[in-house]
């Protein structure tokens, strides 16, 4: 009898470990969720921005989302288990009498682990230019200027470029039909500054921990008076969401669009009475 073991017990040792390590590493990847959660406030004047201006993009780009109203639950820490967070409009608890101390750190944590975050909140200021929530302080360290109001945004030409602005030239200008209204920041060193709204950052992104986090100055160039949809930014909201989540994370990528030409019409308009009819909209 010798101290050593016989090889089919080591084959057989080696085979139970390797499938407790299959296990445990699927059991791990089972207790993460790989969608979004948008976090929105039902009581805000703002929250019909989130069905009028963000909402569309979701669902266009098939981005696999839950809504949370912090109006109505709490944030927890299940949050953490999300792959990307994203702060559905301008003034999530501007009153701040629903996102308390615990419940910011709760975000902060997630974005820390590894969980990404597009904020689509502008007001992220007081009067006095006081910041008004700590977890965006925690994630991007702004410090606050005086709001402006650009016309237009330019795609920064960063050493490399960036997956963000990938589809764009650095230097390109986006104009719009009117103004927008922008809370000035200053960033600081390691975030990038990958779109600017003239004197001001419009979209800043940093690395927080394990997580990457997006900072949108407006949503509003969503809105057909100001710029509209189609018309040079869509790539850089879906691109935005890409490149904060936590990997993997699955979405559509690609519009329900269906195209069809028609030329020279004077009439009857049957085609776009049958197209309505099976839920296609012509525009």
């Amino acid at each position: 009898m010798t101290g050593r073991l016989s090889e089919p017990l080591v084959c057989a040792l080696i085979g139970i470990m390797s499938m407790a390590l299959i296990l445990f590493s699927s059991q791990a990847a089972m207790s993460m969720d790989n969608t979004a959660v948008v976090l929105v406030d039902s009581s805000s004047s703002e929250y019909a921005d989130f069905i009028e201006y963000i909402q569309p993009y979701l669902d266009n780009f098939g981005v696999p989302y839950v809504i949370h109203d912090i109006a109505a639950l709490p944030v927890t820490p299940q949050i953490l288990d999300r792959a990307l967070i994203i702060i559905g409009h301008n003034g999530l608890d501007e009153s701040g009498q629903f996102l308390d101390a615990s419940e910011e750190s709760y975000i902060s944590s997630a974005v820390a682990a590894g969980t990404g975050l597009v904020n689509f909140d502008g007001l992220l200021a007081n009067g006095d230019l006081s910041p008004r929530y700590q977890y965006i302080q925690d994630i991007f360290s702004f410090l606050y200027t005086p709001v402006v109001s650009p016309a237009s945004v330019a795609i920064e030409n960063i050493a490399g470029g960036h997956y963000i602005t990938k589809q764009h030239s650095p230097g390109e200008i986006i104009s719009y039909k009117s103004a927008l209204t922008v809370q000035g920041i200053s960033p600081p060193g390691d975030a990038q500054v990958v779109v600017s709204a003239e004197s001001t950052p419009f979209v800043t992104v940093r690395q927080y921990g394990q997580g990457r986090a997006v900072n949108w100055g407006s949503y509003q160039f969503a809105d057909v008076n100001v710029l509209g949809y189609i018309y040079g930014m869509d790539d850089l909201v879906w691109r935005s969401m890409a490149w904060a989540s936590r990997k993997p994370f699955a979405m559509r990528g690609m519009p329900p669009v269906v195209a069809f030409r028609v030329d020279d019409c004077s009439g009857p308009f049957w085609w776009a009475e049958d197209a309505i009819a099976y839920g296609l909209k012509p525009w």
